[in-house]
């Protein structure tokens, strides 16, 4: 009997919690700081080998969703000889490689590049291996390759997963140790939805980066009008009043709006801030926000 996708949802993210206690408990005997990365262990390996078998499953079940999946399996071609051909794009579709995310757990004692946001699906070791890689050395040649599972190696495993477990369901996005990266659309709206303010590039390269998306949350339809009008009102007025305050870099944009309920601190203005949702960012662009603002907007 097929699992229905509740129970996947749920068990995918029940064994992801677990894989993340046995690293938070790993802490206790392995200070987690740069002097250590290189560590490695029997322990690791399992742990690595682990994570990617999960990670296989929830990029299968990803694959699953696309119209190309079921179209080849139509066509007689074997899943498994599928699941191969579709795996790149899952990758590019959501731009794994481009993902970024935070460690902010009080067990972790980084103060190098993992103190900042980093790409676990861009992770190479010394040697160029990337995670796959040195799972299949672990899987295959597990006494030859032990010194691949080292301490980076299962945190950016983990991290992998943490991000596949986030698209498989966006309400699933919890965690001990990891805080996913959110784009913030305001920045990039600015005042009067003029996207081409910012070079597309750099707005861009920030989407990417970005495992969701903030976006205006609709109320119900007879209010609709209404939460159009109040919108516009807004842009119109920061146009208007904060001019020279919106003339900034996206960097200094999305720093302002995260320290204060709006891209200014200024709450005597007559008019409400609009609340956001968070939405999963599958690819989302400079283009396509302005697509979501024309249909919201016109």
């Amino acid at each position: 009997m097929e699992a229905t996708l509740i129970q996947k949802e749920k068990l995918f993210f029940q064994i992801y919690r677990n894989l993340e206690k046995e690293l938070l408990e790993m802490t206790d005997y392995i200070h987690f700081s740069e002097e250590n990365l290189e560590s490695f262990s029997i322990n690791l390996a399992t742990f690595i080998l682990r994570c990617s078998v999960e990670s296989e499953s929830i990029m299968k079940e990803l694959i699953k969703t696309t119209e190309l999946y079921a179209s080849r399996v139509e066509q007689g071609l074997k899943k498994d000889k599928v699941f191969e051909q579709l795996r790149s794009n899952i990758s590019n579709m959501y731009k794994l490689p481009n993902k970024k995310i935070l460690i902010y757990s009080d067990t972790f004692y980084f103060s190098g590049k993992y103190s900042v946001d980093f790409c676990p699906f861009d992770y190479k070791n010394s040697n160029g291996e990337n995670i796959p890689s040195i799972y299949n050395s672990l899987k295959h040649d597990r006494a030859n390759n032990l010194h691949k599972a080292t301490l980076e190696a299962a945190i950016n495993s983990l991290g992998a997963l943490f991000i596949l477990n986030h698209y498989y369901n966006i309400k699933h996005e919890e965690s001990s140790i990891f805080m996913a990266r959110k784009a913030l659309i305001e920045p990039i709206v600015l005042a009067g939805y003029n996207l081409d303010k910012l070079p597309k590039e750099e707005v861009n390269k920030y989407l990417d980066e970005c495992l969701t998306f903030e976006w205006f949350m609709i109320p119900n339809l007879e209010k609709n009008d209404e939460f159009i009008d109040d919108i516009r009102e807004k842009f119109n007025h920061m146009e208007t009043h904060h001019k020279e305050e919106m003339d900034k870099s996206l960097e200094e944009l999305t720093k302002v709006r995260r320290n204060y309920k709006g891209l200014f601190n200024c709450f005597s203005d007559p008019f409400s801030y609009p609340s956001f949702e968070t939405l999963p960012n599958i690819g989302e662009t400079v283009d396509t926000i302005k697509e979501k603002l024309n249909v919201l907007i016109g």
